[in-house]
């Protein structure tokens, strides 16, 4: 008989025990937090910009192209689009679950490919981008500044330009969006005066779009004409002050008279968008909107993206200062505390339970050891089947402690008692024990198990949620 041998080897019986314990701390070091586990499908998202359109001729000229390429994409379930006035417009595609999202990706990319030909020229001129991130958003920060070292736009265009791009580099981070005014040339017209002089705002742009390039102008000498000398010419390219702009030539008549951007307006260097105010407790603040990445673990997540702002303290100019103001994971914490703490309660509980109706402390070893290897034990295989800490695995730890007492205490009392009645002793009690009762607890063990079972086995997210709970509970 199988108990036979640990009866015989009791040291056995404590390696087994005590390596499977070890096995069951080093695994719960390791394995990822959260409140539920994740049910959320792959999604995609596609973003772009159409400077000065409205909703309406964004939705018409940019959403319906993309989404005649996107529909059809391998394993999408779901589409949708907006647009807003600014010109901005945003696309999410759900896949089914399961889906590789780098997989879902490139197959979103190429079907944005086949549609850029079809895009206004503006649009694709400053790029159409494909992310995979979770819709949820890991947390929020907010940068202050008190003025005396940089303005709100210069920490924007700091924080965008530094501290935006180490954080995407965070593992687990989907992306990071910097909220606040970024520096951008506007150019303000005249409408009287253009009006007068007969000028179009189609020939400003051409004007702007055919004189800010960047040119190659080559170079002069070489082989043919001299093989020693060589000079690079070096030309004027993008431009960069407001003085530069206003002086692009928007046309020439015969008499050789320039008509320049300045005769019919100014340039300014300001901000790209005039309709967003970032505030936080009524402070002026530019704010960092960080997405999780999809499938990625949020509760570390926001630890490593904490540890990358921590680095930021000693190198974040005079006067300003972050602060996290939104963080999502503080309650999934504070639930696995709680949950936690439960499961210890219930534990202590069991014990002084079956200490007072046993009314022996050496038969009350027995269920009380039986319980924390059972548990710690079934974390290896919690690791091993790719589940996490959340909730439902641990509320199937708590439910189960039960049945862990009642096959211990059945054990316990049918050895005291065959010790009583044949006045048997310890060893041979236990064999005979065992003899009697393994089919029945094997057998009362399967039952359990069969009650549990079938919840792995729902399909859909109601799958997906409980699947874990039940197979906590079964191993």
């Amino acid at each position: 008989m199988f108990s036979k041998i640990f009866i015989d080897r009791p040291r056995l019986a404590f390696v087994c025990s005590i390596v499977l314990m070890l096995a069951g701390v080093i695994c719960v070091t390791k394995l990822p937090v959260e409140e539920y586990p994740d049910i959320a499908p792959p999604q995609i998202y596609v973003m772009c910009n159409y400077p000065g359109a409205t909703s309406q001729t964004v939705l018409d000229t940019v959403g319906t192209a993309i989404e005649a390429q996107i529909n059809g994409v391998d394993d999408m379930i779901y589409f949708s689009a907006n647009a807003e006035d600014n010109g901005n417009f945003f696309a999410q595609v759900d896949f089914k679950p399961g889906t590789d999202t780098d997989i879902a990706m490139v197959n979103v990319q190429n079907a944005v490919k086949r549609a850029e030909p079809t895009l206004p020229e503006e649009v694709t001129r400053q790029g159409v981008q494909v992310n995979k991130r979770s819709s949820d958003i890991l947390c929020m920060a907010a940068f202050l500044t008190d003025g005396s070292s940089m303005s709100s736009m210069e920490l924007n265009n700091y924080v965008s330009k530094n501290i935006a791009d180490a954080l995407s580099r965070v593992d687990g981070v989907g992306s990071v969006t910097a909220m606040g005014d970024v520096y951008a040339m506007r150019i303000w017209l005249d409408p009287v005066r253009m009006d007068g002089l007969g000028v179009s705002v189609s020939e400003v742009n051409a004007a702007v779009a055919s004189q800010n390039i960047q040119a190659t102008a080559g170079s002069v000498g070489g082989e043919r004409a001299n093989p020693y000398v060589q000079y690079r010419i070096s030309t004027l390219g993008r431009l960069q002050t407001p003085e530069q702009f206003e002086n692009i030539v928007i046309r020439t008549d015969a008499n050789g008279n320039a008509l320049r951007i300045r005769d019919i307006g100014r340039a300014e260097l300001g901000a790209q968008q005039t309709s967003f105010i970032g505030e936080y407790n009524g402070r002026s603040a530019v704010g960092l909107q960080i997405y999780r990445d999809t499938g990625a673990n949020a509760v570390a997540a926001m630890k490593r993206v904490r540890a990358e702002l921590a680095k930021w303290d000693d190198r974040l100019p005079e006067g300003v200062e972050y602060h996290i103001a939104y963080d999502p994971t503080e309650s999934v914490v504070v639930s696995l505390k709680e949950t936690g703490m439960t499961l210890v309660l219930t534990l202590v509980l069991v014990i002084l339970i079956t200490y007072l109706f046993l009314q022996d402390w050496r038969a009350t070893i027995v269920p009380s050891v039986a319980i924390p290897v059972s548990l710690l034990g079934a974390f290896p295989f919690i690791y091993a089947l790719g589940f996490s800490l959340n909730t439902l695995t641990l509320f199937g730890l708590v439910l189960v402690i039960g049945s862990l007492v009642d096959d211990a205490i059945v054990v316990v009392e049918n050895c005291q008692s065959l010790m009583q009645r044949e006045k048997l002793d310890a060893r041979h009690a236990a064999i005979k024990c065992m003899e009697q009762i393994t089919g029945a607890i094997i057998a009362t063990t399967l039952v359990t198990v069969a009650c549990y079972v079938p919840l792995a086995f729902y399909g859909g997210m109601v799958g997906t949620i409980y699947v874990q709970f039940a197979v906590t509970m079964c191993v």
